[in-house]
């Protein structure tokens, strides 16, 4: 049993994900041998100077930049209640990944030579269904992380709302928990929405048809 929160987020997650991979991101889903990324039970994990780091979602820009390496696009997708707004924590959260994954080449000691890693160059984006409090726009800005609140935007509200359709059509019991597997409905998820890219087996869901339809729409609208 799960929270019809944790729904939501896994939801968004995959949104996001798939509206990347329509703007010139390729999405990550597995190492693939990749030394930065480790695989855990919650997801892929992104390795940091002084530790791992799971994250929601990762893409990378396909379009390589001069003089640059490679761009790989960290995300959190925080699928609050309307009235909940995302917190200086969850921007200062965010800022220490930052700060940890970018600095995982440092060598570990003064006579001890750099190790050949691989190296990226790092942001981070924060999407949210809900509003950002004025202290962590600021610090967001102050720390080059990109704050987006979805439910203002006029072509990202129906897919908030078809997430949020979706959850309130699973039956739940007192206690607003659901009897899903998180892991089942985001590849029943992807599988519909990203049928190009080969996933695991999943199962039936028919509350999923409202989020695969506005965010397909979304993505073939180019407008967001």
């Amino acid at each position: 049993m799960v929270s019809a929160h944790q729904v939501r987020g896994v939801l968004l997650e995959e949104a996001i994900l798939m509206l990347l991979r329509a703007s010139g991101y390729s999405t990550v889903s597995r190492s693939r041998g990749d030394p930065t990324l480790s695989e855990g039970p919650a997801g892929l994990n992104v390795l940091g100077r002084g530790g791992k780091h799971q994250i929601d979602a990762i893409a990378d820009l396909r379009i390589g930049q001069p003089f640059s390496n490679p761009q790989r696009l960290l995300v959190e997708a925080k699928a609050y209640s309307e009235d909940r707004k995302v917190a200086l924590p969850i921007v200062r959260g965010a800022v220490g990944v930052l700060k940890d994954v970018s600095e995982y080449w440092v060598t570990n000691g003064p006579d001890q030579p750099a190790t050949a890693r691989r190296r990226y160059h790092y942001q981070f984006a924060i999407f949210s269904t809900s509003e950002f409090t004025a202290d962590a726009q600021s610090y967001a800005f102050a720390q080059d992380v990109y704050l987006l609140p979805l439910r203002g935007s006029s072509f990202f509200s129906p897919v908030v709302r078809a997430i949020e359709d979706a959850t309130e059509a699973i039956p739940a019991d007192r206690n607003g928990r659901v009897d899903v597997v998180l892991s089942d409905v985001r590849y029943t998820l992807r599988n519909q929405l990203q049928p190009s890219l080969v996933v695991r087996p999943n199962g039936e869901f028919p509350w999923l048809r409202g989020v695969v339809s506005a965010t397909s729409g979304l993505s073939q609208s180019n407008n967001y």
